[in-house]
């Protein structure tokens, strides 16, 4: 009996599940990197998508200091660091300054040519669709979306994504 509700439950979840999946390969054919507006930690400079370098990849990564997600990810991100040249690492929270700035600092973000950046008007849900952090977005150099994560992300995966779209 346990088995039939079981089924049931998950007939009754499939569509849900392929919604889900269906609206992210959407998002990632069609979205552009969005028109942005958020503030450098060093200096407090108003950061938008032209403060970035053309004809590079970018990882883009939405974080919280606490989340225990956002901190693994970072630390891969840094143990991995040689392999990601070339691709511009941009690395947002909507925390207060002296939060990102410890966090920045435990990790050497900027020796590592990490540019962190400042949500301080709370508009990230303006400019990008998530629900779960950290969120990851990968984008050519055409700024098109390659590829969209929800939570931890592994270092391979990303680097086979910037692969797949030079």
């Amino acid at each position: 009996m346990k088995t039939k509700h079981l089924l049931i439950a998950f007939l009754l979840l499939l569509p849900i599940l392929t919604w889900a999946q269906t609206g992210l390969d959407t998002l990632k054919e069609s979205k552009q990197l969005p028109a942005f507006k958020f503030y450098a930690l060093k200096d407090s400079s108003v950061f938008t998508p032209d403060s970035i370098p053309n004809k590079q990849q970018i990882l883009f990564i939405y974080f919280n200091t606490t989340c225990d997600h956002c901190q693994h990810e970072t630390e891969e991100l840094i143990k991995y660091i040689e392999y990601f040249k070339g691709i511009s690492i941009v690395m947002v929270s909507r925390e207060d300054r002296a939060s990102i700035q410890a966090f920045a600092t435990k990790y050497e973000l900027m020796k590592n040519h990490i540019t962190v950046l400042m949500d301080s008007e709370g508009k990230i849900h303006d400019y990008f669709d998530f629900a779960y952090i950290p969120m990851i977005r990968l984008y050519d150099k055409k700024r098109r979306l390659i590829a969209a994560f929800s939570e931890q992300a592994h270092v391979l995966e990303l680097l086979t994504k910037f692969d797949e779209n030079r």
